[in-house]
């Protein structure tokens, strides 16, 4: 399962609650490198250099940590949140769960309004979200991340919700989706 969604969608949270009914695996590649970070691999490594830097962490190097995360994952369902980011990322996850006789069965987007993310980023206080990031990383949403919309699309996996209500509500939203895409 991929969940997709603007910053401030709360992505996060839905996919976290989810993941609890369904007894499933979550997986966000920040946690990802933290935990590669953690214990001292060779990937982590390599991962804290981008980190530290605040530079991207490139494709090649998520890969890596997706095809180990997958591969100790055989036959129990995972959650990515807010991973692929990219098609790119999207082609290369596709390629790691064929390899392990899986793929991706159900994408979740969370639709929001620009000025509702906006609002979102900005209350909840954090370093990183001040107008003019929060502003950027909607347009890099909308550049990289959304086309990843159509590709599911088009491989009949997309769910759409609207995430532009409380938690619960969305989550309610997010169940009827998902029964719906199983009838």
């Amino acid at each position: 399962m991929v969940f997709l969604g603007p910053p401030g969608a709360g992505k996060g949270t839905q996919a976290e609650m989810l993941v609890e009914r369904l007894k499933i695996t979550h997986v966000s590649t920040g946690g990802l490198f933290r935990q590669a970070i953690e214990e001292g691999t060779p990937a982590g490594a390599e991962v804290r250099e981008y980190v530290d830097s605040g530079r991207l962490v490139p494709d090649h190097l998520v890969m890596q940590l997706v095809e180990g995360l997958v591969a100790g994952q055989e036959g129990r369902g995972i959650c990515f949140d807010g991973f692929p980011r990219t098609l790119a990322q999207a082609e290369a996850l596709d390629c790691v769960l064929t390899g392990h006789s899986a793929g991706v069965d159900v994408v979740l987007a969370l639709d929001l309004p620009d000025e509702v993310a906006l609002n979102r980023l900005m209350s909840r206080g954090r370093e990183d979200d001040d107008y003019a990031t929060a502003r950027y990383r909607l347009e890099v949403y909308q550049t990289t991340t959304a086309p990843l919309i159509r590709y599911y699309t088009e491989r009949g996996l997309m769910a759409r919700v609207d995430g532009n209500a409380d938690i619960n509500t969305v989550a309610r939203r997010i169940d009827d989706a998902l029964k719906a895409l199983a009838a």
